[in-house]
């Protein structure tokens, strides 16, 4: 591929992994597969994997689903809450659009801003933060300001296409001819139902493995399953992406004496709706459908119960982070810092969320809880007390709200630290 002149040049190669093909990216689907995994991959092209698909076509507020008339329904283009209005990032498409951010705005300004960082490093500009009055170089992904862009927009991604296609578009209800609402006879030609498509599609992006209701945490936590024993690695069935890894995280990472099984639940009430509607009918009986809504609500409850626990867990980072007599490590702090805010940011997707609300600025506790993170970490040393306050204030809400053990979240008897 020849050289990239610009900034812009650089940020159409990630807008192609973005919107692949649409909207003048160009495709991606040709193109090797990024991935490195142990044993090597059977796929090498994206093509092989899927293709005609755009997470661009995927993110909350873009999809083309959801019903105004639907008491759960946020229409995320105009409502959308993370960061105030005034949050600039790095890049040409980083200052804040004038009516408030998006999910769009925000991933593209995130990508805007690592390739202008990127393109200037090519050209030799050293880029610099100061941190407790020493001067450190920065990666081209994080900014003056503490935010670590390529954590931020992961995260945010994995919540606002994977979560909120799940939560809010395959296993919802709030759409009469879509989601869980759709019948139960033959999808076309295809051989399944069209239920069945939509449950399936919702597993999808929940992503475990094939093999994954068979697996210790520990081994989910390692990604991969040579299931086939063929030496080689399926990616369409061997290896647990992005939310079902986090479960099993999750679950490994709680106190022995407040075990949680968030993978494990979550697999079996997937399972278990599948079954349902494999043994049902074209139309669900009263009581298949209330069973079938039943492990919707599991699944949805307890997936919103990973990310919870996943940003407790970078609160936890950044309390040690603070805690340094040395002082703060710029780096850790904005890793950790972005890992979190993408986990926050993603418990809006959920519309039947304890923090959601079709006018999510109406909900104080989620405003709040944004508001106690901030838009960025806390740099100021002479503020550190203050913000590490605030962040238990964070914590203790996320708590209180899904009922999490005081063992999971702070530690406080022998061998546990909290989540």
């Amino acid at each position: 591929a020849p050289e990239p002149t610009s900034a812009t040049a650089l940020y159409d190669i990630l807008n192609g992994y973005y919107r692949n093909g649409a909207e003048g990216a160009a495709s991606v689907e040709a193109q090797t597969i990024l991935l490195t995994t142990t044993p090597a991959r059977v796929q090498t092209t994206y093509a092989e994997v899927s293709t005609g698909r755009r997470l661009s076509d995927k993110i909350a507020g873009k999809d083309g689903t959801g019903n105004p008339e639907d008491p759960y329904y946020v229409d995320f283009e105009t409502s959308f809450i993370g960061f105030t209005p005034s949050t600039t990032f790095d890049g040409p498409q980083g200052a804040a659009p004038v009516t408030g951010w998006n999910p769009t705005a925000l991933v593209d300004a995130l990508m805007a801003g690592v390739s202008a960082n990127a393109y200037a490093a090519r050209q030799g500009t050293t880029r610099q933060a100061s941190s407790e009055g020493a001067t450190i170089d920065l990666p081209i992904f994080v900014d003056t300001r503490g935010r670590d862009y390529q954590q931020l927009l992961e995260k945010f991604l994995i919540g606002a296409v994977a979560y909120s296609q799940l939560a809010d578009d395959y296993l919802d209800t709030g759409v009469a001819t879509g989601g869980l609402n759709l019948d139960n006879s033959q999808d076309g030609t295809n051989p399944y139902s069209k239920l069945e498509h939509a449950w399936d599609e919702g597993f999808g992006y929940f992503g475990a493995s094939r093999d994954y209701g068979t697996l210790a945490d520990s081994v989910i936590a390692g990604r991969v399953s040579d299931a086939d024993e063929s030496g080689t690695l399926d990616l369409r069935s061997e290896y647990s992406f992005g939310w079902s890894q986090n479960a099993a995280v999750r679950d490994t990472g709680a106190c022995s004496a407040s075990p949680v099984d968030f993978s494990g639940t979550i697999m079996t009430a997937f399972l278990e709706g599948r079954h349902l509607i494999a043994e049902a009918g074209e139309t669900l009986t009263p009581d298949e459908r209330a069973a079938l809504i039943a492990h919707r609500n599991t699944i949805v409850s307890t997936f919103e119960h990973v990310i919870a626990a996943s940003a407790i867990h970078y609160i936890n980072e950044l309390e040690v982070d603070y805690a340094n007599s040395a002082g703060i490590d710029f780096l850790d702090v904005s890793k950790h810092w972005s890992e979190m805010k993408g986990f926050l940011l993603a418990l809006q997707f959920n519309p039947r969320s304890p923090y959601a609300h079709t006018a999510l600025a109406a909900n104080a506790d989620f405003v709040s809880l944004h508001a106690l993170v901030g838009d960025g970490p806390e740099l100021d040393p002479a503020q550190f007390s203050t913000y590490v306050d605030d962040l238990g204030a964070a914590r203790d809400a996320l708590a209180a709200k899904y009922g999490f053990a005081s063992t999971n979240v702070v530690g406080g008897v022998a061998g546990c630290t909290g989540w």
